[in-house]
Parts: C-alpha cells; structure tokens; sequence
C-alpha cells in the first residue's frame, strides 16, 4: 500500500484534484463511494454491533447500503445541478441552491467538524487494528500519517485509483474469513443468546448513517466527479449491492467471536483476528480495513473551498 501511494499519478490543478475533470467511470465511482464506508470504522463497528445484537449488526451496513442508492436516485438532479454550476463541493451546491452566503459556511463549517470526527475514529480504529500484529501506537500513527500525506495531496483520481487497490485485498481477506469462520467448530449460532435491540434502537443505527450518506461532502464528491449522470447513477447501485456483501463480512465476525470469547463488545474483531486468522490474511485484512481514513485528509482540504 505505502508503494502504491507513490506510484499513483497526481492532479495537476484544482479541478482535477477535486473532481477528476469529471471524467470517472462507473467502476471508479462505485469504487470510491464503496471505501468511503467501508474501512475500520465499517469492520470494528459492526463486528461490535453484531458480537451484542446478532443478525441486527448487518444494519449498519444496511444503512451504509440504502444511504447511497437513495443517492443514486437523486444523483440526476445533483450532477446536472454541479456540471451546469462547475460544483465542487456541497456547500457551493447550496449557495446555488438558496443564494445564501450564510447557509453555504454552515454547510462548510459542519461538513468539516464531520469529517474530522469520522477521520478521528477512523485513525483510532486503523491503529487497533495495527496491533494486532504488533504495533505500537507511535509506529502504527506514522505508518498512517506517512501513506495519508503521500495520497491525500494527488486528488480524488488517486483516491479511487488507491481504492481499487484496497477493494480487491479487502475482498481477499473478506472471502478467507468468511470460510475461516463457517468452519470453525463452536457452539451452534442458534444457540448463542445476545442482547435485545429495540426497533427505536435499530433506527438509531440507521438513520443518522443513512441520511449523512445522503448529505456527506465525501460522497457528493463522487457524484460530481462522474463521467455522466448515467454513470453516476449505475455507480451508486453498484456501491449500495457492493456494500451489502462486504457487510457480512463484519457480521459474521462478530457473531462468531460472540459464540467463542467472553470480552467487550468492541473487542469482537480484534479478538478473532488475533486469535482465529492466519497471519497472511491478518495482513490482508488490516491493509483492506485502513484505506477509507486516507481519503478524508483530501476532503478537508475540499470543504475548505
């Protein structure tokens, strides 16, 4: 991964660092909307959520799935509206939108508090995922910083460039789990009792993920990048189906470390990925889990505008 950050070609002005010149395809879009969710934060937090409520864990991914393809039905008007009006970012779309200068700092203001909250538990999440093989918090923090400085200053077309990249080592370790962990000789699942989750509770997990897929700076992003709104639109479905599968992975997870460890919830990823994987797809899944934290350093420097 630190080798792929410095073979990745860079921007060479704002409007290709920031949208790509508009020229990203289907598989680049989908791409870059699927890693947008999909990393530490993904992984641990469902892990997390299914190890305490079961089969009810999958609703994060859920939510992550259903946020973009209502994205993608709304990403006509939204790309019509940034190609016609050269939009780079959401808080420009709505002074557009409203001609309001102070619905636009808003905007900015909230998008970067946002993504500096998400990025904080992403680096968080990055660096315990880092020890499991070993690392230190100090090493694991410049190994992060160091691929997130290289990549975040070449723009979005390195991002999704990185992602595709990220998808298929993901996707390596995602399968062998998934085989690991259905053939592991445990208590039956059925017979495993977890926590009760109330429907308020389940709307609590899907709402506030599926209405900031919606709004989020970080995925408009890809929309305004798109080739045509066609592709926009295709690439959104695609992510949304893409991100159902990969949410299996973590629910799976921690399902199984329920039936096996007695720990917190939060340690239900950590834990079987310790103690269950191989280390070969140790590695494979901590280099998968880590890439959404790199693209939000860019964004910031976006939101800024």
């Amino acid at each position: 991964m630190l080798v792929l950050s410095f073979l990745i070609k860079s921007a060479n002005n704002l409007e290709d660092y920031s949208t790509a010149k508009r020229q990203l395809g289907i598989i680049a879009v989908a791409v870059g909307l699927t890693v947008t969710h999909f990393g530490g934060g993904f992984i641990l937090g469902g892990a997390e959520l299914s190890y305490k409520y079961g089969i009810y864990g999958f609703a994060y991914a859920f939510s992550a799935a259903l946020g973009i393809f209502i994205l993608g039905i709304l990403s006509y008007k939204i790309y019509d509206k940034a190609k016609d009006n050269k939009i780079r970012t959401v808080s420009s779309f709505l002074l557009k939108q409203y001609k309001d200068e102070k619905i636009a700092l808003i905007a900015s203001v909230l998008s970067i508090l946002a993504l500096i909250g998400i990025a904080s538990a992403q680096f968080f999440a990055a660096i315990k995922i880092f020890n499991l093989i070993g690392l230190s918090m100090e090493l694991s923090s410049v190994f992060l910083l160091l691929i997130v400085s290289i990549v975040s200053k070449k723009g979005i077309n390195a991002l999704t460039s990185f992602g595709k990249y990220n998808i298929l080592i993901a996707l390596a370790g995602v399968i062998a789990t998934i085989f690991i962990a259905g053939n592991i000789p445990n208590l039956p699942l059925q017979k495993v009792s977890y926590e009760q989750i109330s429907f308020f509770g389940l709307l609590w997990i899907i709402i506030p993920t599926t209405l900031y897929t919606i709004i989020g700076q970080d995925f408009h992003q890809k929309i305004y990048s798109s080739k045509s709104k066609r592709i926009a639109k295709l690439a959104c479905f695609t992510s949304a189906i893409i991100l159902l599968i990969l949410g299996v992975f973590p629910t799976i997870i921690g399902m199984q470390s329920r039936s096996l460890f007695n720990i917190d919830a939060y340690d239900a990823f950590p834990k079987f990925i310790a103690f269950i994987m191989p280390s070969i797809f140790k590695g494979l899944l901590i280099a998968g889990s880590v890439e959404n934290l790199f693209r939000r350093e860019r964004l910031w420097a976006i939101a800024l505008q």
